[in-house]
């Protein structure tokens, strides 16, 4: 009779089906023949500490380097902590959008409508029209209101598609470069900055912007991505600077940082104050955690 774990290493993709994380990592390791030596001995006796990052204690107690642990760390990194997910249907869905950005020759951007954003909305005319001469008040009545609701709907369709061609123009006005140049953050723009320039009130731009995308060289994406807070005052002239902006330069300086020597938050946030961006370190450990970056002490190569 098969053991539980002869069967799963049976399921596809490794690690379906395991009871926990350790046995999950160490289904894919025993099913990878490029994995590197002890990764499978060591998650299986000394997953706490490897969790831990305790790599001079794993390190000696199986006679190799640390930096051979850490290539074993790097490694399991790549391996999925959930493999049996791709099989899960129930969050599947579409996304329509709402707007399309297209360059033009003259490298000009041009903002559409889509049909969902923009849909045919069609009144039967046919029907109205045969019951139109009816000596019946109350079906006169009835095609009065209908035609009403009719006119009614069209009218607030045409508006609300109006107020989202011009604030798609708005938001690639403002965030021209971000569209044109690789790398380059998102401005600071408020939902009231919008409502002032379109003359629409704040709440206006909120329900047109909510649940809202646009197409842009084949990535989608969500309309309040382009209305990112300001961090008030975070260069030293005063001039606001986007969460984006800063975000992206705290990447960029944890990828050039020293590896064997990576930079505490005190210390990147010296390094942003250099290049004149003002960021406390309590808001700048609030992006680098949600930029998935851990910190400096797990950073550490040796």
């Amino acid at each position: 009779m098969l053991d539980a774990l002869t069967l799963l290493q049976q399921l596809d993709p490794p690690g379906t089906g395991a009871r926990n994380l350790q046995e999950c990592l160490i289904l894919q390791v025993q099913y990878d023949s490029s994995a590197p030596l002890n990764a499978e001995k060591i998650l299986k006796e000394d997953f706490e500490d490897f969790t831990n990052r305790k790599w001079s204690k794993i390190a000696k107690k199986h006679c190799i380097s640390i930096e051979d642990v850490q290539k074993i760390l790097d490694y399991v990194q790549t391996l999925s902590p959930a493999p049996g997910a791709i099989y899960d249907q129930s969050e599947v869905g579409y996304i329509e959008p709402d707007l399309v950005i297209e360059k033009k020759l003259d490298g000009s951007l041009e903002v559409k409508l889509t049909k969902e954003s923009n849909p045919e909305i069609r009144f039967k005319k046919e029907y109205y029209e045969s019951l139109k001469n009816s000596s019946d008040k109350h079906v006169l009545d009835y095609l009065k209101e209908k035609r009403h609701e009719f006119e009614k709907i069209q009218e607030d369709v045409l508006m609300r598609g109006n107020t989202l061609l011009r604030l798609g123009r708005l938001i690639v006005e403002r965030q021209h470069d971000f569209f044109t140049e690789s790398n380059r953050p998102l401005k600071p723009f408020l939902l009231r900055d919008a409502a002032q320039k379109l003359q629409l009130h704040e709440s206006t731009i909120s329900r047109a912007v909510s649940g809202k995308y646009l197409l842009y060289e084949g990535k989608v994406m969500e309309l309040k991505e382009f209305f990112s807070r300001a961090v008030s005052y975070a260069r030293e002239n005063g001039e606001n600077v986007s969460a984006d902006e800063i975000q992206q330069k705290i990447r960029l300086i944890v990828e050039k940082e020293d590896k064997k020597n990576p930079l505490s938050d005190q210390k990147i946030v010296d390094k942003m104050k250099e290049e004149g961006l003002k960021v406390s370190r309590r808001t700048l450990a609030k992006y680098r955690e949600r930029l998935g970056i851990p910190a400096s002490s797990f950073r550490k190569r040796h």
